[in-house]
């Protein structure tokens, strides 16, 4: 069974996220494709229910199909799944702000498809950049700042995209997602990195006899590709494990 997905149009409405030209060529749609880390369809499965590399194709231009075990519901039922996420192999960004939760505002709210809010609650002279994440508290999706902004009032008015799923109300909670990697990933990272510069320091020590005398090369390299390796198992045993949200404090 094949589900289509029109990637040409995810592609084009987000590259400003995936830095894909305004006008995407065969060639750059192979290369976006290649960023495809894994598909999710059905979403919000337990466990989570992942496609990997290979068990998706493309037969025709611009068109993904997904192999799925069963028929997928018909899109024009109002209970249809037909949410898939895309998982893409993107830059890790921090936030700039240093207030991650306002508030929206405007006592009329906003409808679905809306693509701009005004957010209270936030500290003067504060700023977004093009690429902030955030959600809104009962409305589905993880929204992206297509335009940078700054705080002034307490406001913040944010151009995102894609578009609102659900209607946000007055005072609806939002919440700007202020590190892409979650606590537990972040600690990975650095010991990769200590671990990788623990073995590259290590040969400056070949032959030198100091305090931790004549075997400081090896220890050192020794510690570091044991960190390295350790954070690299333990990667492997989280990937398929992401959530496509993030949970704020």
């Amino acid at each position: 069974t094949k589900k289509r997905i029109e990637l040409e149009a995810f592609l084009k409405k987000n590259k400003e996220l995936l830095k894909v030209p305004k006008e995407v060529n065969d060639e750059e749609l192979a290369e976006f494709k290649e960023r495809i880390d894994k598909i999710e369809f059905p979403i919000l499965q337990n466990p989570p229910s992942y496609l990997e590399s290979g068990e998706w194709d493309e037969k025709e231009d611009q068109i993904i199909y997904l192999n799925v075990d069963e028929e997928p519901d018909n899109t024009k039922n109002a209970s249809a799944r037909d949410e898939v996420y895309v998982y893409f192999a993107c830059r890790h960004k921090l936030s700039q702000l240093g207030t991650y939760v306002g508030q929206v505002d405007l006592v009329a709210g906003y409808a679905a498809g809306s693509i701009s809010i005004v957010v209270d609650g936030l500290v003067d002279s504060e700023s977004i950049v093009k690429g902030q994440e955030f959600t809104i508290d009962g409305v589905r999706g993880i929204y992206v700042a297509d335009h940078p902004s700054t705080v002034s009032g307490g406001e913040l008015t944010v151009r995102f995209w894609p578009p609102l799923l659900d209607a946000a109300t007055n005072d609806d909670t939002v919440r700007f997602i202020n590190n892409t990697m979650d606590f537990k990933l972040e600690g990975l990272f650095a010991d990769l990195v200590t671990g990788k510069a623990l073995m590259l320091k290590s040969p400056k020590y070949i032959n030198q006899i100091n305090k931790g005398g004549a075997r400081t090369y090896t220890i050192s390299y020794s510690t570091g590709k044991a960190m390295y390796d350790a954070a690299i198992a333990e990667l492997e045993g989280v990937r398929g494990f992401e959530a496509p949200s993030v949970v704020m404090p």
